[in-house]
This record gives structure tokens, sequence and C-alpha cells, in this order.
């Protein structure tokens, strides 16, 4: 009974000082210049876009220069992959060459000098 007694003061109406209302809509900045009931931007929230701004550059930038040093590096990659097939073809050819040259020494005869 006594614990009912104390629940009903401690949870009795009552009414807010004079100017509680004005004072709470004037600290967070509803009463003036603030459109839809919105509160003005402060410095504090001028600064956490501005962070995040910076951060949204700084990874845009990072991950623009990861793609940029795996693009060279396919570049270089197959720039080697290309001199080695010159390369390749470069010995085969001269062996046909040598090949062809040779065969053709061995079917032609030498008259007058001339072939």
């Amino acid at each position: 009974m006594w614990l009912d007694a104390g629940l009903r003061r401690t949870l009795e109406r009552v009414d807010p000082p004079a100017g509680f209302v004005e004072r709470t809509l004037a600290r967070r900045r509803l009463t003036r210049g603030a459109p839809h009931g919105r509160p003005a931007p402060t410095r504090s929230s001028w600064r956490l876009v501005l962070g995040l701004a910076a951060s949204l550059v700084a990874t845009t930038a990072l991950g623009l220069g990861y793609l940029h040093r795996a693009q060279q590096a396919e570049a270089s990659r197959a720039r080697d992959e290309i001199r080695a097939a010159l390369h390749i073809t470069s010995v085969e050819l001269n062996r046909v060459h040598r090949h062809v040259v040779r065969t053709d020494e061995a079917v032609t005869p030498d008259v007058g000098g001339r072939r």
C-alpha cells in the first residue's frame, strides 16, 4: 500500500517552470531561421560534412592510384610478353631462312657464276 502511494506521488503531473518551452526551442535554434523545424547547421556539423568529404576524396584518390598502378603492371607484363614473342619469332624466322638458303644452294647448280 505504501508502494502505491509513493508511485502515485512520483508519477504526478508537474507543470514545467515558466519559459521552459522557449528556452528549449532557443537552445535548439528552432525559433528563427530554420526551415521545416530543422535546427540550423552548427559549426560542428559543417566540420563533420567537410571531414566526410575529405575522406571521400582521399578514398577515391587512393582507389584511382591503385587502379593506375595495376594498369601499369599489366601493361609492363604485356610488353614483356610481346618482346618474348618477337624474339621467338625472330629466332624461328632466322632458322627457316638458313634452311631455305641451304636448300636453295644445294638444289641450284652454279652455272657460269650465276644462279
